[in-house]
């Protein structure tokens, strides 16, 4: 039977389990290449250990069958006695696989599906040790690791520890002894596990045994052992009251110390005494799991054990009620907007006062609740290193990924928007860009490729990067393979300088790969890179050189909430041009215009650029569309007094005429309603602050509808 998704336990379970898989993913490419990284190791192994536990909790038997056989063989990396292998990598990615696709299955309100049995069976016989993995496993257990001088023990000694003392108690209860006392061998030895050998401030040894024999007497005429409450009250004052490791409660107040080793105990432990190991959170979730059964809740169960009540310094809210709020925001813009044209009109000093202090608390809200809204680009570029790594087995290629400004803000809509376009760049860069690690050699390069992903803010922009040191691209083949696809002639083909011909990859249908395989050749994937990024405002730039490698430059707006725009007006109708993609405005009268193969063209620091006019838009089909305002005002000649704003469409600059540029402002885009939607041309509308509706122009889809009529 499907899991209940309503209830909280299992949204806790899915969302943490979530963030655990993409720091997986990461995780264990990265282990590919540092694979004796034991930190590395434990962080894997404790994923899929969380993850386990929590499935079992939940009865969920086909994902515990795949985490726990991956867990058994992470256990054996990281105790020494397998090493890791690309093999062994391709196996365990697969399972990461299998995980992923049932986790997809859960959330859909369906029953995980078993993992096949191939892959449980190549699981299973990862689990044996490799040949002469065992004694490095044997020294490990025999002598682990202290803690760093005095620095807090991993989670992996600390487990080990727990470990040691159930077995410590168990053994002292079989042995006659009594169960609830252990020797001061025992006791030293647990000491030293916990700090590093030589490294604790507790039970002081005497230096003189004469001086010894006395204190030893005193203790309880000789008696090796000590008792439990005396084994409590000695870790209380070397920890605190109840924060020893592995203890539920504080002691019973009623529990005195002893002379003897009690004075030691008794005394305020040295300032460099070593602090207790605190328990760090599992990689990728607050989760820890137990073996087959429950996951205990979160990090703030994890390190429930000390003083006070934490205070949880992060809250999850659902993205429905962040966009609410921004439509609120948005809504108060929009009054913000027509006071501020009220404040002209009337002026009023007391009003331009409360107007002016209304614009600066709106500007701050709107700043905030936007920054509730950001993401971090790692969420996209954190799947790369797996794309790059099996893209790169794929193609026998060695490439490696560098990243930089992961941390670069972005709103949540615009990182899920990249996540395609930016695979598709990526998977170009390693497939057409670099090369084979032999012809790389030959060429006096490194065997191994690079590709470089960066982030960076840029004003009300971010910019992203994506490069490569491959063999980059050759303008006379694109130039030629542009006439030989019948996309152009020679003639306009050779009046393509070297960026326009570097464009031309972004033509439906346009490939350099000569033969079509699994990965590339069939020219649709820039095509895709291109109209995804238009439908974000965003633009994109390539620079490249033969033999040294290409850099493609992706500029998009931070947020596609709130649009700052240019306001203009045609035909007496104001129009709103996203600010994104516009670079000038000059008027239509200062520039000489020419016409080139049927398409009237504006010549701009001598280049053509297409002009196109928006009246004819608007006009009905066999319409004349008037020339000049003068014109449309009385019917006289006179000097064209139009507007040509230059904006930017994919990475061809076009200019739109207009009648008048009214100024910038911040909309908030409305839907259109059913009559219009859908309309080629345009985005949606908004209320202007003179309460007037105006259309939101989108300026892709216009010249992909109306390009021959405009």
């Amino acid at each position: 039977m499907a899991v209940d998704l309503d209830d909280d336990i299992v949204q806790d379970f899915l969302v943490e389990s979530r963030e655990i898989l993409d720091r997986l993913g990461e995780q264990l490419v990265d282990l590919e290449q540092h694979g004796e990284d034991k930190d590395l190791l434990n962080s894997v192994f404790r994923g899929f250990h969380t993850i386990k536990g929590g499935a079992g909790f939940l009865g969920l038997d086909p994902l515990v069958e795949v985490c726990h056989r991956t867990e058994d063989v992470f256990n054996l990396l990281r105790n020494g006695e397998k090493q890791v292998s690309p093999e062994l990598m391709d196996t365990v990615l697969r399972a990461l696989d299998v995980v992923v696709a049932q986790f997809g299955q859960i959330e859909n309100g369906r029953d995980p599906e078993p993992a096949g049995g191939d892959l449980l069976q190549e699981l299973d016989g990862l689990k044996q040790p490799d040949a002469g993995g065992a004694p490095a496993a044997t020294e490990a257990t025999a002598a682990p690791a202290p803690a760093e001088q005095g620095g807090d023990a991993s989670d992996a000694e600390f487990d080990e520890l727990l470990t040691a003392l159930d077995d410590g108690d168990e053994a002292a209860g079989s042995g006659g002894g009594g169960a609830d006392e252990i020797t001061d061998e025992e006791f030293e030895r647990l000491l030293d596990e916990l700090h590093g050998k030589g490294q604790h401030q507790g039970k002081p040894v005497a230096e003189d045994p004469e001086a010894a024999e006395p204190a030893q007497a005193a203790a309880g005429g000789g008696d090796e052992e000590i008792t439990e409450e005396e084994f409590e009250q000695l870790l209380d004052n070397l920890y605190g009251p109840g924060a020893a490791p592995g203890k539920d409660a504080p002691p019973p107040a009623s529990a005195e110390p002893v002379p003897g080793a009690g004075d030691a105990a008794a005394e305020p432990p040295p300032e460099k005494a070593a602090p207790p190991p605190a328990r760090k959170p599992a990689a990728g979730g607050g989760n820890q799991g137990g073996g087959g059964g429950g996951a205990d809740k979160g990090p703030a169960g994890a390190d429930a054990g000390g003083g006070g009540n934490k205070v949880e310094a992060s809250v999850r809210v659902d993205t429905a009620k962040l966009d609410e709020i921004m439509n609120l925001v948005g809504e108060l813009v929009l009054v913000r907007n027509r006071l501020s044209n009220l404040r002209n009109e009337l002026d009023d000093d007391r009003l331009g006062q409360a107007v002016g202090d209304l614009e600066l608390v709106t500007s701050d809200l709107q700043s905030s609740v936007m920054k509730t809204r950001m993401q971090p680009i790692k969420k996209v570029f954190g799947r790369f290193p797996r794309v790059i790594r099996d893209l790169a087995r794929q193609l026998e290629k060695e490439v490696t990924l560098e990243t930089h400004g992961e941390d670069t803000d972005l709103d949540k809509n615009m990182v899920e928007a990249l996540a395609d376009p930016m695979v598709h760049l990526v998977r170009n860069a390693v497939d057409h860009g670099v090369e084979y690690p032999d012809e790389r050699e030959a060429a006096g390069k490194p065997r191994q490729g690079t590709v470089t992903l960066a982030a960076e803010q840029e004003g009300d922009h971010i910019l992203l990067t994506i490069a490569d040191d491959g063999r980059g691209m050759d303008p006379e083949k694109l130039r030629a393979l542009a006439v030989k696809k019948g996309l152009m002639d020679e003639e306009s083909a050779s009046r393509l300088d070297d960026k326009e011909a570097f464009s031309l990859i972004f033509h439906a249908g346009f490939s350099s790969k000569e033969e079509i395989s699994d990965v590339s050749g069939r020219g649709v994937g820039m095509d895709v890179v291109k109209n995804s990024l238009s439908r974000l405002n965003g633009t994109v730039d390539i620079d490249s050189e033969l033999g040294r490698g290409t850099v493609m430059r992706i500029q998009l707006p931070l947020t596609l909430a709130i649009l700052p725009t240019l306001m203009v007006k045609v035909s007496g109708r104001k129009f709103a041009l996203p600010m994104s993609v516009v670079r000038e405005i000059f008027e239509l009268q200062d520039v000489r215009t020419n016409v080139v193969n049927n398409r009237l063209v504006a010549i701009v620091r001598d280049k053509a650029m297409p002009l196109f006019f928006l009246e004819r838009w608007l006009s009905q089909a066999g319409e004349p569309v008037l020339t000049t305002k003068r014109e449309m005002a009385n019917g006289e000649e006179g000097e064209d007094e139009r507007q040509v704003i230059t904006v930017i469409v994919g990475n061809q600059a076009v200019g739109f005429v207009v009648d008048e540029v009214i100024g910038l402002e911040e909309v908030v885009i409305k839907p259109l309603g059913a009559l219009l939607h859908g309309l080629p041309g345009l985005a949606g509308s908004t209320i202007t602050g003179d309460g007037q509706i105006a259309l939101i122009v989108d300026i892709p889809s216009l010249i992909k509808a109306y390009g021959k009529r405009l």
